[in-house]
C-alpha cells in the first residue's frame, strides 16, 4: 500500500496532466523565457526520476514523498536558476 498521497497520484487523468503541462509552459515562458522551459524541462525530468526511484524503493507514493519531492524541485530550480541566469 502506498499511503496517503496515492489516491491523489491515482486520481489524476490524462487530462489534468496536459492542462498542468500548458499552464506551467506558458506561465514559465511569459516569465523565464527560453531559459525558463529549460530548467522546466530539467526540473520535470528529475520529477520523473525521483517518481520512479521511489515507486521501486517504497512500492508507491506517500504524503511524504510529495512533500519531499516539491522541496527538492524546488532546491533544483533555485540552483539552476543561478546557473543559467
Amino acid at each position: 500500500t502506498g499511503g496517503i498521497g496515492e489516491p491523489f497520484v491515482r486520481g489524476i487523468r490524462l487530462e489534468h496532466h496536459i492542462v498542468a503541462l500548458l499552464v506551467a509552459l506558458g506561465s514559465t515562458l511569459l516569465f523565464g523565457g527560453l531559459r525558463g522551459v529549460c530548467i522546466g524541462i530539467l526540473v520535470g525530468l528529475a520529477t520523473l526520476g525521483m517518481q520512479s526511484y521511489f515507486y521501486q524503493r517504497l512500492g508507491g507514493i506517500t504524503g511524504d514523498v510529495l512533500g519531499a519531492t516539491n522541496e527538492l524541485n524546488e532546491a533544483l530550480v533555485l540552483l539552476l536558476a543561478t546557473v543559467v541566469y
